[in-house]
């Protein structure tokens, strides 16, 4: 659940694409996520 102000701006994100609509934000937070934790697994791999 994301609970802000209608007049909040979402660019804080950090999303390159625009957040219309609730699905939009709910795929750009999970992407990511997605991203951080390869970047962690990454880092798994190169120390293992």
């Amino acid at each position: 659940m994301l609970i802000c102000p209608d007049d909040q701006p979402l660019s804080a994100l950090g999303a390159h694409r625009p957040l219309n609509q609730p699905l939009d934000i709910l795929l750009e937070l999970l992407f990511n996520n997605i991203h951080h934790y390869l970047g962690h697994l990454k880092v798994i791999k190169m120390v293992a």
